[in-house]
């Protein structure tokens, strides 16, 4: 990937129509800070896990998704993949630092697949006091095959790139995060009664946080 673009400006622009956004959504600092993470292929439902949760506890919803839309409506659709996916992974980094400084609401979900920088989102967590609860998608390869193609294209990403050499290579950092990382739940269907059981486990697991949280929310 190549670095040759303008970061200042862009960066402001995303800082306008994103960052600004989630600082809006909640308030109160907690005594603990805690990030909802995902593991698992493109097309299991990571993305409707992390808007029912994060509104169900009134969290920061972080999408890498939403980003890459708003950098390719910045190049107005003429920007390569490899420039856009440089821009989205060096700002989404940086709004861990920014929203850890400025952002009251320490209830975060990250909306996008954490198995292939774990060490990187994990080793900030522990610099930055942060608990983390993980969410791991093990519903099966033909399976999440089958709902890809009836999904379709997404504008940021084709059915081809999903089923192509993008799903070998999910599946490889998966495994690897799964031998090296303990996981609080294992989602094995596309049955979506399984959010209600994410978000009991979550209320089980972090009870006061939530209940903390919910509080200074009111």
């Amino acid at each position: 990937m190549t670095n040759n673009y303008n970061k200042k400006k862009i960066f402001e622009y995303l800082d306008r129509e994103y960052l600004a956004h989630l600082q809006d959504q909640g308030y109160g600092k907690n005594n603990k800070n805690l990030i909802i993470f995902f593991s698992g292929r493109s097309g299991v439902g990571k993305s409707t896990f992390a808007r029912a949760i994060a509104n169900k506890f009134k969290a920061l919803n972080l999408s890498n998704d939403d980003i890459r839309i708003l950098v390719q409506s910045y190049f107005k659709g003429e920007c390569s993949i490899d420039l856009r996916n440089q821009i989205m992974w060096d700002y989404a980094n940086y709004t861990y630092s920014a929203l850890d400084k400025a952002a009251a609401n320490r209830l975060w979900v990250k909306d996008s697949m954490v198995d292939r920088f774990y060490s990187f989102y994990f080793d900030w967590c522990e610099a930055h006091d942060f608990d983390k609860f993980i969410i791991s998608f093990q519903i099966p390869d033909t399976e999440t095959d089958e709902a890809i193609l009836k999904r379709g294209d997404h504008p940021h990403i084709s059915v081809a790139k999903l089923l192509g050499d993008l799903r070998t290579q999910q599946i490889k950092w998966r495994e690897d995060f799964l031998k090296n990382n303990k996981v609080d739940l294992i989602v094995d269907s596309y049955d979506y009664k399984n959010i209600d059981n994410a978000i009991f486990m979550i209320k089980e697991k972090y009870g006061a946080i939530i209940e903390e949280h919910l509080g200074k929310n009111k």
